[in-house]
């Protein structure tokens, strides 16, 4: 019995993922990297959501790249009034 709930409880933590997921390109293209040394790895993003993203030099990876980190955030304007 507590397999039948496990396992039903994975699918829907699996769809979920899923879904969370899709159209969040970031997560979609399944790749992270290190801020670090730079280093780069390809992951399922859906498991790493369930267990854990990858760690390098010590710390998690990011599924921001390089030239994403450099570019400034949505909304952040350079002038001030």
């Amino acid at each position: 019995m507590d397999e039948m709930i496990t396992g039903r409880w994975m699918g829907d933590a699996e769809g979920a993922h899923r879904a969370i997921i899709e159209g969040i390109g970031r997560l979609e293209r399944g790749r992270v990297w290190c801020t670090r040394c730079g280093s780069t790895q390809s992951v399922d993003s859906g498991k790493c959501m369930r267990s854990g993203w990858p760690k390098c030099c010590g710390m998690t990876m990011t599924i921001d790249s390089p030239q994403e980190r450099k570019q400034p955030p949505a909304g952040a304007g350079g002038s001030h009034a």
